[in-house]
């Protein structure tokens, strides 16, 4: 959630900006764009993480109910920094369309990061939650900057005013697709921290289990498309017939490869639970199949969430949750 604040909205208007500079042909112009993005996802990133150290006590009696998860909420800190600086890395290649290494650092990052998280989690048990978080953050800091280093945009050097005003621009923007990314990221932080407090830790577990598996398959098919799809938009933000030629493409191609996996979770439930937990996981088959409806919503609706991002229209974002949120 914190990400979400203190990134305001930068991630995705970012690929916007840069796509469109693409778009150009301009190498000063995509430079200079590269330059902005990612020196304001570095000052985000250091807000993010002052924001944990200076709220960590708040944020542990609001989550908790009491105190005890000060120091772990403090260290996490550091994976706010590195995820929000990663992601100016990582916009920097989705804009300019490097799909395969965007695909290769994120899956080579979640499978490193997956394998530390499960050591430390089993070694140190509740104590290695939040250095595991933070060391797949670090990761995946380290392998979107091994990326992004390929790519063939010079440095620049830039005057202050100039930045101030990019910025300035790109903030304006990213804070409406922030308050709209908040509604969906803070929404689910409350209930999760409902469940805690009224149910208990356990039902928590079981909670954060089915919510994981339910958008396991459908996050990665639309995370997946959305990595061209997006940059293909902005591309056409202009051409209304191409936007809607574009979006209602997408559409189909969702329906189709998403479609078959919430179907099959929501037949196999039970099987999906056993297979990826235990038995003793197996009272969150009801609350996993209520996910699969709902994801199969968001397939339906998710391409036509780029189009007011694409097109700059800040007024809708406040009403529709924006693609990057989801």
């Amino acid at each position: 959630m914190i990400v979400t604040v203190a990134g305001m909205g930068v991630n995705s208007i970012g690929v916007r900006q840069i796509a469109a500079s693409v778009g150009t042909g301009d190498t000063q112009l995509i430079a200079g764009t590269a330059a902005v993005v990612r020196r304001l996802h570095v000052v985000l990133g250091l807000l993010g993480a002052a924001l944990l150290v200076l709220f960590a006590e708040k944020f542990s009696t609001l989550t908790f109910g009491n105190e005890g998860r000060r120091g772990a909420i403090m260290l996490l800190s550091v994976a706010a920094l590195c995820r929000l600086v990663s992601a100016g890395q990582g916009a920097l290649l989705q804009g300019m369309r490097r799909i395969f290494d965007l695909a290769h650092s994120g899956s080579i990052g979640t499978l490193l990061g997956a394998v530390a998280s499960i050591l430390l989690v089993s070694i140190f048990r509740e104590s290695g939650v939040a250095p595991s978080i933070v060391l797949g953050a670090a990761i995946g800091l380290g392998l979107a900057w091994w990326y992004s280093r390929r790519l063939q945009v010079r440095p620049i050097r830039m005057p202050l005013t100039t930045i101030r005003v990019e910025a300035s621009e790109m903030l304006a923007l990213g804070l409406v697709f922030m308050v709209s990314a908040l509604a969906q990221t803070g929404g689910a932080n409350i209930v999760r921290s409902l469940v805690v407090r009224i149910l208990g830790t356990e039902s928590a577990g079981l909670y954060q289990a089915a919510w994981a598996l339910g958008g396991l398959y459908v996050g990665m098919i639309l995370t997946a498309m959305g990595a061209d799809f997006y940059p293909r938009l902005v591309s056409a933000a202009k051409d209304n017939l191409e936007c809607n030629r574009l979006v209602n493409e997408q559409a189909q191609f969702s329906l189709l490869l998403a479609g078959l996996g919430v179907i099959s979770t929501v037949t196999f439930a039970s099987l999906a639970i056993w297979l990826f937990y235990t038995a003793e996981f197996l009272a969150a088959v009801d609350v996993l199949r209520w996910f699969c409806v709902g994801m199969a919503l968001r397939v339906i609706t998710w391409p036509m969430g780029f189009i007011n991002v694409t097109k700059g229209r800040k007024g809708l974002l406040l009403f529709r949750n924006s693609p990057g949120a989801s």
